[in-house]
């Protein structure tokens, strides 16, 4: 009987961490915002471009079990944005060198490989600087070590993405901008986190990142904290050192858990900031 209680015990581990690995993550914070988003089996060019019209710009994509995740949010601002399928080095490093950032990068499967999605927001008139790498793994690169060499240069780590596709194995990490009084960890759990991000959370940390790591089969997080500022009594003879309120945040799998997204967005007020 035993033997019985432990193997279902086992299974439905397993059934979880596959099923997690299998979904779309959706990462929740406590702010305000007008959003929409699509869950879709082909792109979504056609409704982007229509939110487009609308006064929405795209906030993150991801792609997952075979459908595309896109959110839009509705904003004041007159940037304009470009996203591209698969581009070329060259066609990125263009980008790059006409004021655009890189907002998002995703991984997705087509014509029977692995391909990259870019998404582009144009910020400045001269050239950008931007942290990312996009490709398979090998002895030189790893979601940890680019997301290191990163942080040696004082970039912000967004978002890292990992996927497999029959025997080929792919992932991308992207550090769009220079840290602002933010700490960042990055650790990895054989199961599914659940420990680990409630314990971090209980630290002040927010969930910004995760995926299941292909290529170490580990899911691998990356989190963030702000650092407590210097304040003073405005005269400068007293000074104390004070921590930014921390964001509520949350995550829910969408294939189990849509009404809860949902619910959050509509009714409690989240927004959706990043999807993996």
């Amino acid at each position: 009987m035993r033997l019985k209680y432990f193997l279902v015990f086992i299974t439905l581990i397993f059934i979880e961490v596959s099923f997690a690995q299998q979904n779309h993550i959706v990462i929740l914070e406590k702010t305000d915002g007008n959003q929409v988003y699509k869950v879709s089996g082909n792109f979504p060019k056609d409704w982007i471009k229509s939110k487009w019209d609308e006064g929405y710009k795209i906030q993150n994509v991801n792609f997952n079990t075979n459908e595309w995740f896109v959110v839009m949010n509705k904003t004041q601002g007159a940037f304009s944005q470009r996203y591209m399928l698969s581009p070329s080095s060259q066609q990125i490093k263009d980008k790059l060198k006409d004021g655009y950032t890189i907002q998002d990068i995703s991984l997705y499967i087509s014509g029977n490989t692995i391909r990259r999605f870019y998404l582009f927001e144009k910020i400045s008139v001269n050239p950008v600087s931007v942290y990312f790498f996009a490709g398979s793994p090998n002895y030189n690169h790893s979601i940890s070590k680019e997301v290191k060499d990163g942080w040696s240069g004082g970039w912000f780590c967004k978002n890292i993405k990992s996927m497999q596709y029959k025997n080929i194995i792919a992932f991308s990490v992207l550090m769009p901008r220079k840290r602002n009084n933010e700490d960042q960890l990055i650790e990895y759990r054989a199961d599914f986190p659940h420990d680990l991000l409630k314990n971090k959370k209980s630290q002040g940390y927010k969930l910004t990142s995760i995926t299941y790591d292909q290529n170490k089969k580990s899911w691998c997080v990356v989190m963030t904290k702000k650092k407590a500022v210097k304040k003073t009594n405005g005269t400068g003879n007293i000074w104390w050192w004070e921590t930014p309120p921390q964001t509520d945040w949350t995550w829910f799998n969408y294939k189990t858990q849509k009404s809860n997204i949902d619910d959050y967005i509509h009714n409690k007020g989240y927004s959706i900031v990043g999807l993996n």
